[in-house]
């Protein structure tokens, strides 16, 4: 089945990511979100372009503006904070799984504060593993995902996806990355409704506009 059909079926938005070897290496712009820093917004720029890499007939994560709609998205005051801090926090744990692999140790932070936590993904509850050290990208080793050649970044995020906690990060990604190939402009994503274009697309009307878009503020307020 061809990449549209399979999005126009519905079916991607249920399905485990399947990753693609990107041929080519993506370097992405030095950018710092309202939510991403500059390091963190670097990796998930890359992991996307693996997820939804683009090709000449289709667009793929970095056309569709990926990381600034999930950056957007983090940082919408509405947004789950157990989610945000699951999709935070495993950048991080990606870091790490390139560290032990690379080095065939683990590292210091998941030998010593590796807890069991249930994560809240956007389709249910998943097992994740919280690191005590929170929110960070960086393992005490020169070797990081975004260091890596780009075959060598999609062996990595293959076996991080067998992992419990990779293949559940990996899969609540796929979930926004693919929000923005589908969602209205305005939130940031799928600029000038390429994505739409591209599967053939009508999204109706009225779309929203700046009164009328989605809001995390007044649903975090109880407004409906």
């Amino acid at each position: 089945m061809k990449r549209r059909a399979f999005l126009q079926s519905g079916t991607a938005l249920a399905a485990t990511p399947a990753m693609a070897a990107a041929e080519a290496a993506v370097t992405p712009a030095v950018v710092r979100g309202e939510t991403l820093d500059a390091g963190q917004w670097a990796l998930f720029a890359l992991v996307q372009e693996h997820l939804l890499p683009g090709e000449p007939d289709a667009p793929g994560a970095a056309d569709v503006n990926a990381t600034t709609y999930l950056d957007r998205a983090l940082a919408d005051p509405g947004f789950d904070p157990d989610i945000r801090g699951f999709l935070l926090r495993g950048a991080g744990w990606l870091d790490e799984h390139v560290a032990e692999t690379e080095t065939g140790t683990k590292t210091k932070t998941e030998t010593e504060t590796e807890t069991k936590t249930e994560t809240k993904t956007k389709t249910g509850i998943g097992i994740g593993i919280g690191i005590g050290t929170g929110i960070g990208i960086g393992t005490g080793t020169d070797r990081r995902f975004v260091d890596l050649s780009a075959a060598r970044r999609e062996d990595l995020l293959r076996s991080f996806a067998e992992t419990r906690r990779g293949g559940n990060w990996l899969s609540t990604l796929i979930d926004y990355t693919l929000e923005a190939l589908l969602a209205d402009p305005i939130y940031g994503g799928n600029p000038d409704g390429i994505g739409w274009a591209w599967l053939e697309h009508d999204p109706g009307r009225p779309r929203p506009d700046a009164r009328t878009m989605y809001r995390g503020r007044e649903r975090a307020s109880g407004e409906s």
